[in-house]
Order: structure tokens, then sequence, then C-alpha cells
């Protein structure tokens, strides 16, 4: 409620002004001391202001005691602490107002949890035995339920009631009989079919001869036995002997005919093919895991992989002339962490390793007073990868092809490149491939070339000049031997890692398509003796007895077709190949080869 709007405030405020003006008023001299009284008028207009806040602060029933009881002088003397009395008067009302709410919600609260208590109890009770609380599709369901279950019970009675009523009297006797004729002539059908099938074979049939007279007998009697529908004792016996007759004649007649056409069948494709020898009994599924699938990938890809090298290549950041002098900087930097790879320590390995990796990572490497780093750039990346992987091809060429052991230890730093860097090792693996065409064996054209006058001297991989001098076999040989050996120990070092990148069964797809073209004369004794030294010892241990059939593949049979082609006074390499083969199956083992390193 307002405050100028409440009588009883204004009654008491007035009749409170009007008692301090004239107690106040007998004290001074208004005519004397104007200026007196207007500051006693200023003073009764704050205290009136002050009234009109605490009447608008308090209730109604709030109960203002009457200003008479107060003197002028005691109301000057509380001056000030008026403000600490209204604010210790609105606290204990708040404090009122708000212990009577809760009394009030936590008393309404209680009445409603009473009431839903009582409610659900009541529901709970009458719930059990009816179903009229139920949703209205759960009623209908109980209720179909029930008279089903209503019509089946009377059909079992009924059922019941006929069976007591007409008894079936059954033979025993005869229904033993039954079962046994339709066993025994289920026997017969089974032989009779799988006579059938084996009589598809026109030879089977000659062969037989004029004991078919018998079988045709034995099915006519078949067909009489089946049209039988009262089993009597006189049909049993003869289905009983005609089922002996019939397991006799496919024991004695028919089956030895038929192992004797599979044993001169399997003869027949053993002479067509001589490679039954490692190609019949496959090698364990963990060891040679998609080795089809990967010879298949390797025919497809080995294109695409050359083209892409070759695109590589064309990049325009390997003409530009800005970049001419960085380019310079990371071939001095590859040659020369290439050129100093040597198996001192472990910690030089790894040092080598580190520059390397952190070469091809774009970060800032330093080697002979030369700074490089790659950063972010595709194309310079693609330009140190692929001037990497030539570097290493070249090395191989001049040096492991001198010095084995150069082979084991570079290719334990391109493993470990190859697993952290997936695209350098498929430009590097594109190089050799272009390098050394007979890493591939379907690639390279030898089906009509005997020698190495005839062949086609730029699909082997040969250097031809721009006079177009071709360089001489030894060379040649030399350059391949060095790539063949980098190859078949990447694949040893590979393989004893948990992420192998070239797995052992590229080594068997190596060899076993090498065998399956014609031999070249020197080239082809040259690139299995030097690949089985380093990779036999492995492919033993992973394909076992099927490797050792391998070998004497090569030695009984492809051995004299190297002899045939190679021509007198050029029986190095076949002297090489013949006494590997020799030690190595005499023993049952290949030796380890000394020096190689698995990691570091």
């Amino acid at each position: 409620m307002a405050p100028n709007a409440s009588p009883f405030f204004n009654f008491n405020m007035n009749n409170h002004a009007v008692h301090i003006q004239n107690n106040v008023c007998h004290n001074f001299n208004y005519n004397n001391n104007t200026s007196s009284i207007s500051l006693f008028r200023n003073r009764l207009k704050s205290i009136r202001e002050q009234f009109v806040a605490v009447n608008s602060h308090y209730l109604r029933e709030n109960i203002i005691e009457s200003v008479n009881h107060f003197s002028p002088s005691a109301f000057i003397r509380k001056e000030k602490t008026e403000n600490t009395w209204l604010s210790d008067m609105r606290t204990v009302s708040c404090m009122r107002l708000d212990f009577l709410r809760k009394v009030t919600i936590k008393q309404n609260m209680r009445e409603k949890m009473e009431l839903w208590q009582q409610k659900k109890d009541e529901m709970s009770q009458s719930r059990k035995f009816d179903i009229s609380f139920k949703p209205k599709f759960q009623r209908d369901e109980i209720l179909v339920k029930k008279e089903n279950y209503k019509i089946i019970f009377d059909q079992i009675k009924k059922r019941a009631l006929i069976a007591d009523e007409q008894a079936i009297s059954i033979n025993h006797q005869q229904r033993s009989r039954e079962i046994c004729f339709k066993a025994v002539l289920t026997k017969a059908v089974l032989i009779v079919n799988v006579l059938n099938s084996y009589f598809n074979n026109q030879q089977l049939v000659l062969n037989v001869g004029k004991q078919i007279e018998d079988y045709y007998s034995m099915e006519s009697r078949l067909d009489v036995l089946k049209n039988i529908k009262v089993v009597e004792e006189a049909p049993l016996i003869a289905a009983q002997s005609l089922l002996k007759d019939l397991t006799l004649y496919k024991n004695n007649v028919v089956m030895p005919i038929q192992a004797e056409i599979e044993t001169s069948k399997a003869q027949m494709v053993k002479k067509k093919n001589m490679l039954h020898l490692f190609s019949v009994n496959k090698p364990a599924e963990h060891t040679v895991k998609n080795v089809r699938r990967q010879y298949v990938a390797l025919v497809k890809n080995n294109k695409v992989l050359i083209n892409n090298l070759t695109n590589v290549k064309k990049l325009p950041f390997v003409k530009d002339p800005t970049t001419k002098i960085f380019r310079q900087n990371v071939i001095k930097v590859i040659n020369t962490l290439v050129n100093t790879i040597s198996t001192t320590n472990v910690t030089h390995l790894t040092d080598k390793y580190n520059k390397l990796n952190a070469l091809l990572s774009g970060k800032l490497v330093c080697v002979a007073n030369t700074r490089v780093m790659i950063g972010e750039n595709k194309e310079a990346l693609a330009f140190c990868m692929e001037t990497l992987a030539t570097k290493i091809v070249n090395y191989a060429e001049e040096v492991i092809c001198v010095k084995t052991q150069a082979a084991y230890e570079i290719a334990t730093i391109i493993t470990k490149l190859w697993n952290v860097h997936q695209q350098f090792g498929k430009i590097l693996f594109a190089t050799m491939k272009q390098k050394c065409p007979l890493l591939v064996p379907f690639y390279y054209p030898i089906a009509k070339y005997l020698n190495c006058e005839q062949i086609d001297h730029e699909s082997f991989g040969y250097k031809i000049d721009s006079l177009g001098n071709v360089e001489s076999d030894s060379k040649y040989l030399q350059r391949m031997t060095g790539i063949i050996r980098l190859y078949a120990s990447l694949i040893v070092a590979s393989s004893r890692c948990n992420q192998p990148v070239i797995g052992l069964s590229h080594a068997w797809i190596f060899v076993a398509g090498t065998l399956n073209q014609n031999p070249v004369a020197d080239i082809t004794a040259t690139i299995l003796v030097e690949f089985l030294k380093i990779v036999g010892f492995a492919m033993h241990q992973g394909y076992g007895n099927q490797f050792i059939k391998l070998l004497q593949y090569i030695n009984t049979h492809f051995l004299k077709k190297i002899i045939l082609v190679t021509p007198e006074g050029n029986g190095g390499p076949i002297t090489r190949l013949n006494s590997f083969l020799s030690r190595s199956l005499c023993t049952g083992s290949i030796e380890e080869p000394k020096g190689i390193l698995f990691d570091f």
C-alpha cells in the first residue's frame, strides 16, 4: 500500500510533526531568527521522508508506535541511529516471511506425498487379479490367448477320446521289415549313382568291357524293388542280395580301373609341366601370403612405377635456374652421406640414418659445412627422394658389385627409411627396375633370344651412348650383379623387420619367374647364383623342403638349358651356379651369408 494512501500513517505522521513543531518552536524566536526556522523546516521535511520509507517497507498490519511517546530531545538523540533501527526491522521481517513460506511448502508437499502413496497402494492391490488396469491392446491379447488355450484343450480331449474308441493294432514285425528294406534300398541307390558318375568316363566303360552287362542287370533289379509297396520277407532278402552284389562290383571292378586312369592322367600332367616339383605342394600359408596377388600387381604396376619415376624427373623444380644452388647442395649432401656408409660401429650407421631421415622429413641437415633444409616444398622433396634413389642404385653398380658387404650395410638403412617414407621406397624400387629390367622376369622379351649378341640390348638395360655404341657384356654383368645383390639384401633385411617392405615372397616370384623364361647365356646363370647366395638361407628357412625342390629342378632341368645356350669358353657363371647347387643339395641346407646386418 502506498504511504500517502494510508490514513493511519498520515495521522501519526501529522501528529508527530505538530508535536515536534509546538515543542521546538517554543524555544525559538521566529521573528528574530528566520534562518533557524528554515533549517527546522528542512529537518521536518527529511523526517517526513524517512517515515514514508518506513511505511512503504512494512505490511499494513505492522503497528507503528505513536510519536506522542517521544520527546523532542529524545528524538534528536536518536537521530544518528535511526538507519540502524530500520535495517534491523527489515531483517527480522524478511526472516519471518521466509520461515512462513518454508513451513507452508513443507506442509503442502507432505500432503501430496501421502495422497500419492495412498493411490499407489490402492492400485497395486487392485491390479493383481484385475486386467482392467492394463492397456486395451494387452487386455485383448490376454483374452485371445485364453480362448486359444480353451480351443486347444478341447481338441486334445477329442483326439484322446477318438484314440480310445478306435484303438489301432500295429504289426511290429511288418514295420521292422519296412524300415530295413528302406535302408538297404537307399544304400543301393547311392552306390548306383556313384557308378553312373564313374561311367561318364568313356575310357572307364571301355576298360570294364563285358562286365558292364552285370551292372545293367543289377540296375534293372533295383528298378523292380523300387516299385514294391508291401514288403514281405522275399523282397527284403532280394534287396540285401542286390546291395551286396553292387558293393562287390564297385570295389572289385570299377574302383581299380578308375585308380589306374587317374594315375595315368597324373603322369601325363607331370610330363607336360616339369615345374610340378615345386608347385604341387604349396608352402605354409603364413609364409607366402598373397604371392599370386603380389605377382599380378607386380605385372600390372611395373610400367606405372617407371612412368611415375619419369614424371618426377620432369618436374619444373629440376630445371628451374633459381633452385640450381639448392639442388647442388642437396646432391652434395646425399653423395657424402651414401659414400661414407660403413659398418665401423652401430653409432656410425645410426648417425647416417638419422641425417637421411631428417633430410627426407624436411628438417635442417648439415654435412661437411653444407646446410640443406627442404621444408614443406613437395617438388623439392620429390627431387631429393629421386636423387637419393639414383645415388643408391649407382652405389650398387659401382661399389656393391665389388664388395658384397656394402650391400648389407646400406640395405639396413634403406629398410628403415622405407618404413618411414613409403614414397621413397616406391621411387627406389622403380629406379632399380628401370636400371635392371631383370628384376621383372616377365618384362624383358627373351622368348626368341638365345645369346647376348642376339638380344635387344635396350630392353635388357644395356647402356648405349649417343653414338649408338653398346657397353660390353662384362661391364653390363658387373652392374647387374651389384643391383641384384642390393635387391636380395633388401629382401633379407626387410624379412627380419616387424613390418617388411619387401617380403620373402618377392624372392620366390623372382626365381620362379626367371625359371619360366628361356635362359640367356651368362646373364641368367649370373643373376641366379648371385641372388641365391644372399637370399637362399632366408628362403630355406621360410619355405623349407619346398625350396630344396626348387633347387633340384634348377639342377636337373634348367641348368641343362643354360648349358645349351652358353658358348664355349663362357662357363664361369655356370660353374659357380653348379657348385652352389651341388653343395646345397648334398648338405640339405643353405649357407648363411657372412656379415649380414638385420638392425642397429
